[in-house]
């Protein structure tokens, strides 16, 4: 990549992107002051809703055809499923007000995006090239 940002860099940024999007959910669920109404579905079926969508991309990752993927744009739809149990929670949150559940869906998305940390993607180093100048000490 002449003139550009290294693959384990952009990774990363992505990474941090959608991890500081996630805290962002959070912190509107924290803030936001919603009137309480009843909630149409119990504890373990909404928490099993986030937990299932922070897991999802851990459990296509496991698949073995696609285990050695690394490719940025399946890494990309790995973040945004994990994300997506943080928009679940941000948006029942709004509907209904069930602050306490909420921010427990948004603390396991948080984990589920912490765990696909790029550390494998990382590692795919690029030759270096000839052209480029040595580093200023």
């Amino acid at each position: 990549m002449n003139g550009g940002l290294p693959q384990g860099r952009i990774f990363l940024i992505l990474w941090f992107a959608f991890l500081w999007c996630v805290l962002v959910y959070g912190l509107v669920i924290f803030i936001l002051g919603m009137p309480e109404k009843p909630v149409p579905i119990d504890e373990i079926s909404f928490l099993t809703v986030a937990a299932g969508f922070a897991a999802l991309p851990h459990l296509i990752g496991s698949i073995y055809q696609l285990r050695k993927n690394l490719s940025l744009g399946f890494y990309i739809v790995k973040l945004a499923i994990a994300e997506t149990g943080a928009i679940f929670a941000l948006v029942m949150y709004i509907l209904f007000g069930c602050r306490e559940l909420s921010l427990k869906a948004v603390g396991i998305c948080l984990l589920g995006i912490v765990f696909l940390f790029p550390s494998k993607y990382m590692k795919k180093r690029e030759p270096d090239d000839p052209k480029r100048p040595p580093p200023i000490e």
